[in-house]
């Protein structure tokens, strides 16, 4: 993660890329590790900015909120075996671990895993 980085547009959607006007959504990185967080207000502003920097300005905000998404696995966490012991507490307490953590965000692989997952326990 580049720090000068960290508060702008991470993610940018709009479904029809020939409609301008249309409800865009938008995704951004307030913290991460070592790094101090960016106050939300400081990085809406970041986000509308980046959206002017884009010739495509929000003209207003429909919805927005923010959630801690996409918790990371870090490399010294992945050598110590992250996903091992992650791995052996499935089933456990009949509790299964699915989704982006266990594929990262690749809808594919993220897909893959939790069908196996279910024919692996079920």
């Amino acid at each position: 993660m580049v720090p000068e980085k960290l508060g702008h547009l991470m993610v940018y959607y709009r479904r029809w890329k020939d409609d301008i006007n249309q409800v865009i959504t938008t995704y951004a990185l307030r913290k991460h590790k070592k790094m101090e967080e960016v106050p939300y207000d400081t990085c809406r502003q970041m986000v509308l900015d980046d959206l002017k920097t884009m010739r495509n300005p929000a003209s207003n905000v429909v919805n927005e909120w923010s959630v801690y998404y996409f918790p990371h696995v870090f490399s010294e966490d992945y050598a110590a075996g992250w996903y091992d012991k992650v791995e052996a507490m499935q089933g456990k307490y009949d509790t299964y671990y699915a989704g982006e953590i266990m594929a990262f965000g690749d809808m594919d692989e993220t897909a893959e895993y939790s069908r196996e997952l279910v024919e692996r326990f079920f």
